[in-house]
Order: structure tokens, then sequence, then C-alpha cells
């Protein structure tokens, strides 16, 4: 008899015997779902970088960009890009503060990316963040500059500082029907709080639309602003930490309006000290954003008091620390933990389907890393995600990718994640 026939058949009888006993037979636990994902280090290009945050885009041209960041006081921001068709990570860039005409010798380095890409005309715009963090470095920073790269040549053009001394932290809003770009800069060493400006971009004439937040909470950095949603009037829409009012800045008068109160009272009473975590646009006048742990539609044609202006859809994040989720296909794509120790997952559910959640399993790597956060995450709406952030790293790879950051060994990667047999999955049950 052949072996792997007598091991069956002894198998069998066991089954059998323990049957008869009246025991089942103990099975070994399935394997937890993951993610099927392939990851590359930014560390292998620049040792030092240790974080990005947004700053990612699939662009027209077929290929994503996406920043490296640090908190390096002597290092600044790089800019890759990924190449699908090949499925290769090129550094374009190693280091954004000399693109701005600045030596990181002399001022503070120019260390991240940390606004949205956004594309107009063949043209990337996004924002710059400083790196340096001590009061030294927050002083003597000259302040956020607008960046602009065109995909057909690779051309840099700088529209320089946007607010001397304030930092890009971090919305950016495309105006596409007017060719103009809001840009939002923060205080982090004076300054009386936000503002809000409105470059246009052919000119690069930039115009200065008032004060957005005062800067109250002074052992905090400078009122940042994660996300901003531009209506089809070009109206800039955000909220700002701290704060439960609803700003805007206003494309015909160039003026910035807020409205004290105007969040739902699950929001002002969640306790999230960031009331728009992310947000992205459903149509023209309508964004989804996370906001109190859920899921909503905001329309800016009820705003800023109407009764639809707020329209809740589902629970999405019980610890309320989505920074970022994805939007593409019909479909919102989001990272969970279901408790500060638990695996980071990835989630998706179908926009006419909100509460429908599906889980595409853990998000981890073929040599068992883990994310400890996800700093950016988009989608082609076809399948694949793309998303950056800072993993945890064995004591093995310190030797060749990882770097210590808060005594964490941890590393910086891009990670292109597929999820097209999940789709057809959903396609089927559906």
């Amino acid at each position: 008899m052949r072996p792997r026939a007598k091991a069956a058949i002894l198998a069998a009888m066991a089954a059998t015997a323990l049957a008869t006993a009246g025991e089942t037979p103990t099975q070994p636990p399935a394997p937890p779902r993951r993610v099927r994902l392939a990851n590359h280090a930014l560390n292998r290009h620049i040792r030092l970088l240790d974080g990005q945050w947004q700053g990612t885009i699939a662009a027209s041209d077929g290929n994503v960009y996406v920043g490296g960041g640090s908190h390096n006081p002597e290092l600044g921001a790089a800019f890759f890009r990924y190449e699908p068709k090949t499925g290769t990570l090129k550094l374009l860039v190693e280091n954004i503060t000399t693109l701005c005409g600045e030596d990181p010798a002399k001022t503070p380095p120019q260390g991240k990316i940390h606004s949205p890409i956004v594309e107009q005309d063949g043209w990337l715009y996004f924002g710059t963040h400083l790196a340096n963090y001590t009061e030294e470095g927050r002083k003597a920073y000259t302040g956020g500059h607008l960046v602009g790269y065109q995909l057909a040549t690779g051309k840099f053009r700088d529209f320089g500082v946007i607010h001397p001394n304030f930092t890009n932290y971090c919305c950016l809003g495309l105006d596409a029907p007017r060719k103009s770009l809001w840009f939002y800069v923060t205080p982090f060493y004076e300054g009386e709080g936000s503002r809000l400006y409105r470059v246009d971009i052919a000119s690069g004439k930039k115009h200065d639309a008032g004060l957005v937040a005062p800067w109250t909470n002074r052992k905090d950095h400078g009122p940042p602003s994660f996300a901003c949603f531009v209506d089809a009037r070009g109206d800039c829409w955000l909220t700002t930490r701290y704060e439960r009012t609803l700003c805007v800045g206003r494309a015909a008068t160039g003026k910035v309006e807020t409205f004290p109160d105007a969040l739902p009272e699950a929001a002002t009473a969640s306790g999230t000290k960031d009331p728009w975590k992310a947000a992205q646009p459903l149509d023209a006048d309508r964004a989804l954003i996370i906001m109190a742990g859920k899921m909503w539609v905001f329309d800016s044609r009820e705003a800023p008091r109407g009764p639809k202006t707020f329209t809740p859809l589902c629970d999405v994040d019980p610890l309320q620390r989505i920074e970022c989720f994805a939007l593409g296909g019909g479909r919102f794509y989001w990272t969970l933990r279901e408790k500060p120790d638990a695996p980071l997952r990835l989630m998706s559910a179908a926009v006419e389907k909100p509460a429908e959640h599906f889980d595409h399993g853990e998000i981890t790597d073929e040599a068992g890393r883990k994310p400890m956060w996800a700093g950016d995450l988009i989608t082609d709406g076809k399948g694949t995600l793309y998303m950056v952030g800072r993993w945890a790293v064995s004591e093995a790879d310190m030797q060749s990718i990882g770097i210590l950051r808060h005594n964490q060994r941890m590393a910086v990667f891009f990670s292109v994640i597929d999820v097209r047999d999940d789709l057809r999955r959903l396609g089927q049950r559906n």
C-alpha cells in the first residue's frame, strides 16, 4: 500500500473511533485571513526616512507618486514614482528642499510632503512641511512651499513660500474650473493662528483669504486641518483641530467664513480632537468624510446649517484613529483596529450599501511585518490599493532598512495591495 493511502486510512479510522466515543476530532485553527500585498521599503533608497502622511496620487500617466518624510533636522523630503507596469519604485528627488531654492545646510529642511497631491493639466501640486520640530528649527523655518511637478517632462515649479514661517499642515484643495489652489498654512513657532490662501496656478499670484482658526492650544502644534473639500462653486470646506467649527474659503469673495457649532452633535460630543479625519469627493457638491468614528455624507449645498448638511452612513472606526481612506469603483476602503493592540485590517463597503462591511483581512507582508499605522491610502478603483505608512520591523531588518523612532524599530513601506479576488467574490455574492 502506498504511504499516502495508508496515512489517509489511519486518519479516517482515528476520526471514526473518536466519533464512536462521542468526541469530535480537534481541527487546527484556520490561519488568519491576510491581504495580498507587495511591499517596497522607502528606506532602501534613503535610510533615515521615518514616515509619510498623505502625499500619494495615482496620476493620469498610469504611475503612482508618493513622498517620503522625516523628522530628522538634516533630512529633506524625498519624492518617488511607482510604475505598476514594472512593479518598481524609483527615487525621483532625494531632497525637496533644494528644489525650493533653499540650502538645507543653512535653513531647516522641507522635511515632508504632508498634503494631498492633486493633478491639473498634466501637473501635480503639493505642499511642504517642516521636519525640524525643535524650537530652533521652528523659529528658523522659512515656511511651507507650494510645488508643482510636470508629468511629461519631470520639471518642477516652485511657487515659493506661501506665508513666512508658517507650514502646510496639511490641506491643499484644487479648484479645477478656476485653475486655482487652496493652500492651508499654520504657525509652529509664532502666529495668531492658521490661514487659508488661494493661489492662481497660471500666474502664481497668492491671495490671503484670512484667519481660519486661532492657535489657542500652544502645547500642541499650530492648528492642523487634515482634510478639505472643494465644491462646484470653488468653495473650500474644512475643519480644524480642537474646534467644533465648520469653515469655508469662498471663491467668489476670497474670504474665510466660520460657523461655530455647525457640526453634528455626535461629532461635538465624541471627544475626538480632529473633527474631519479624512475626506474624499463623492461628486461636485458632496464628499464622504470620516468624523467621530462614522462615515458621513457632507452636502455643501446644504451647508452650513441645513438639515442634510451631514448625513451619517455607518460606523467605521470605533477607536477614532482613522486618518485616511480611499474611494473608487463605487467602494470606500479604510484600515481598522478593533482595539489598540489588534492587527491592522483592511475593510471596505459599497457606497450604495455602506453598512455591509467586508473584511479583506490582516495587513501583513511575507516576512511577517505589521504596520504601525497607515499614512495614506488610495485606489485605482479596479481592485488595487496603494498604502504608505510606518511598519514595525525585526532586529534583522535593522541591519538593512530599519531605524529607531521613539525607541521603536520601524521602516517606511509603500504597499501595493491586490483585492481583485475579493471584488470578484463580492460580485458573485451580489
